[in-house]
């Protein structure tokens, strides 16, 4: 595994860590190639869907006492230009009832920004 560290510029949905940066675990792609998982860099803007890992739910994982993972690898992973979403994944099928803007490259669902966020607001309000 590899453990990234990751700036916070907004939570759209869910609790608020508190911090400005999270540290965020996945497969290290440059040992394992794994199809459906790409790595996170330095530099890039992106919207995260995570679920919070600890000691208790990830046992044996010690360089860390907090982190996150992806939902799904690169499910969970969507590049932001501008005001566009692009999933990294092309089985994306949770945001479905999101206006699908176009399919990019690599059959990469594309969504506004505004759409997504207007979405999980919905979602948040139901819980």
């Amino acid at each position: 595994m590899i453990f990234v560290s990751v700036e916070i510029g907004q939570v759209l949905l869910g609790d608020d860590p508190g911090v400005s940066e999270i540290a965020v675990a996945s497969l290290d792609v440059t040992i394992l190639n794994v199809e459906g998982v790409s790595q996170l860099r330095d530099g890039q803007d992106v919207v995260l869907f995570l679920l919070n890992r600890d000691q208790e739910t990830a046992p044996g994982i010690d360089l860390v006492d907090d982190f996150y993972v992806t939902l799904s690898g690169d499910n969970g992973i969507f590049d932001v230009d501008g005001d566009k979403l692009s999933s990294r994944s092309p089985v994306v099928r949770g945001l479905s009832d999101v206006g699908i803007l176009e399919t990019g490259p690599g059959d990469r669902m594309q969504f506004r920004l505004g759409d997504v966020t207007q979405r999980l607001s919905k979602i948040a309000e139901g819980l």
